[in-house]
C-alpha cells in the first residue's frame, strides 16, 4: 500500500505540471494577442476627434495642446509616424474635452 500511495503522488505531480505548462502557453497566447488589441487602443487615431500635434516649436504642426480650443494632452496614447507603425516621440496626443 506505501507504494501505491507513492505513485499516485508521483501521477499527481506530473498532472500538475503538465496543467502548469498548458496554462503558461494559453497565458503566452492571449497575452500576445491582447499586446496587439491594446496597441490599437493606444494609438491617438482611436479617439474621435483626436489630433497629433508637435511638442516643440518650428514646426509646420500645432505646438502642444490648446485647452482654450477644447483639447488636452493624453500621455497614455501614442502617435505613429504616417504611414508606419512606429511611434513618433516628437508628437503629443491630444484629445477633445468632454463638454
Amino acid at each position: 500500500m506505501i507504494k501505491r500511495k507513492a505513485d499516485l503522488s508521483i501521477n499527481i505531480v506530473i498532472i500538475t505540471i503538465i496543467a502548469i505548462v498548458v496554462l503558461v502557453v494559453i497565458t503566452y497566447i492571449f497575452t500576445g494577442r491582447l499586446a496587439l488589441f491594446n496597441k490599437n487602443l493606444s494609438e491617438c487615431k482611436a479617439v474621435q476627434g483626436a489630433e497629433c500635434n508637435s511638442k516643440t516649436a518650428g514646426v509646420e504642426l500645432n505646438v502642444g495642446c490648446k485647452e482654450s480650443e477644447g483639447y488636452i494632452a493624453d500621455p497614455s496614447r501614442v502617435c505613429l509616424k504616417p504611414g508606419t507603425k512606429e511611434v513618433d516621440d516628437t508628437l503629443v496626443c491630444c484629445i477633445p474635452l468632454l463638454k
